[in-house]
């Protein structure tokens, strides 16, 4: 166990020596994505395998959102990998990615159920590790490179650059260059002339698990090895470097004036200009496992928002590290998400009525306490809540239906949709004319 250095020593060196991230019997947080929405601070995972959506209420995080993608194939719950949100025209969009899939969900309400507006599946069997945004473009970074897709989520472009961390390729800010840290060395892969056009050797104890870089407007690096925060040019010309303890140098994010880094015992602000130090925090102390990996930095009127994934949890700092909200992981590690227990079925007590009758309409097959959606004839009706055997019943009044006069009946549909999972089923019904 390595013993902790005296505060006098931490003052001189800037953050702590502790004992690494211990077990845990909840899922880890280790990455994620946030931004200022509306002057909202929004914050999403996937490390847990749900989509989860977190928003800053005060001094709280509070989780608004949590869906698992479906595959309806085989009528099980598959996982989630990595997510990105994007701001798209005044809405609030969710990217996540699962297998050879990426799936879109509108989140602007930041309600429980999210609408999913765009999915892809590639045919090429390539397995998609993480994503991030050029624009009003997105990057998919796979195991066979990284692919530009356009707002549509159509591939119009394609880069040879692989990693097997996939996590550690990371777009520059002007959206050219694609920083990539593997066999200790931060390479920079130009767009442009589609090659690397820099390698900068690194100082890792182990250069995997999580190592991002980052680089500004004017093309200056910055990245945290195992030993130094470091500020490069271009052509690899070392500019400026911080000393922090001997502790693996996980991510490097940057705001408009300050260098944030993550070294797994805690998190550490330094000016951008001169990568002087400005304030540390140790977070182990907000939760037993606390280990700070992924970061990101969200500026907002009241100051940068620093969002830590600190292994138990979620931690939110403001400009001075100083903690604002934490949210503590609460989904178990042997956690199995709950699938559809039959196939899909729907029915009604009758076969046909006239406008203004009550309709009783049952179904099953659906994911276990969702919401269901119910569409009488193509139009919205009413919702019914799925029990924890994914069953509903519902109490229908029947709509008016447009037909002619001279039309004693019309066969209409009545169909019912999970929000969350996307499952639907249709049943046939018989609509009376009032005479």
């Amino acid at each position: 166990m390595k013993k902790i250095i005296s505060l006098t020593i931490l003052a001189a060196v800037v953050l702590f020596a502790a004992v690494p991230a211990g077990q845990t019997k909840n899922k880890s947080y280790y990455s994620g994505d946030a931004l200022n929405y509306n002057g909202q601070l929004v914050i999403a995972s996937a490390n847990t395998g749900n989509l989860e959506i977190f928003k800053l209420n005060g001094n709280s995080l509070d989780r608004v959102i949590s869906v698992r993608p479906l595959n309806a194939r085989f009528n099980r719950y598959d996982s989630y990998y990595q997510t990105k949100l994007s701001e798209e025209n005044g809405h609030l969009y969710a990217y996540a990615i699962t297998d050879f899939k990426v799936d879109k969900y509108d989140i602007s309400a930041l309600s429980a159920n999210p609408a999913l507006v765009n999915t892809i599946s590639n045919t090429y069997w390539e397995w998609y590790g993480d994503m991030d945004q050029v624009g009003d473009h997105f990057l998919t970074i796979g195991s066979q490179g990284v692919k530009l897709l356009n707002s549509d989520m159509q591939v119009v472009d394609s880069y040879n650059l692989k990693d097997a961390d996939q996590y550690n390729i990371r777009v520059s800010e002007d959206g050219r260059y694609l920083l990539d840290i593997q066999n200790n060395a931060v390479q920079v892969f130009d767009r442009q002339t589609r090659s690397i056009v820099s390698t900068i050797s690194l100082n890792y104890n182990k250069a995997s698990d999580n190592r991002r870089a980052a680089m500004d407007a004017s093309g200056n690096i910055f990245v945290t090895d195992d030993f130094y925060t470091k500020e490069f040019s271009l052509d690899g010309t070392l500019k400026a470097s911080f000393r922090h303890l001997d502790q693996p140098g996980y991510d490097t994010v940057l705001t408009d004036n300050s260098v944030y880094f993550s070294n797994g015992v805690g998190v550490v602000k330094l000016s951008q200009d001169s990568l002087k130090l400005q304030k540390y925090r140790y977070t182990g102390v907000y939760g037993g496992n606390g280990w700070a990996m992924g970061l990101k930095a969200v500026p907002t009127d009241n100051g940068d928002r620093v969002v830590v994934f600190n292994g138990s949890g979620i931690l939110v700092l403001n400009q001075n590290l100083q903690k604002t909200a934490f949210f503590a992981s609460d989904i178990a590690a042997d956690e199995i998400s709950a699938t559809p227990t039959e196939n899909l079925w729907l029915k009604t007590d009758t076969n046909s009525a006239q406008p203004g009758v009550n309709l009783k309409l049952s179904g099953g097959g659906f994911a276990p306490n969702e919401l269901v959606n119910i569409y009488f004839d193509g139009q919205s009706n009413q919702n019914a809540q799925a029990d924890n055997q994914g069953q509903f019943s519902a109490n229908l009044i029947v709509p008016v239906i447009t037909m002619a006069s001279t039309t004693p009946s019309k066969a209409v549909d009545i169909k019912a949709v999970g929000a969350t999972s996307g499952l639907h089923y249709s049943t046939s019904f018989t609509v009376s004319n009032i005479h």
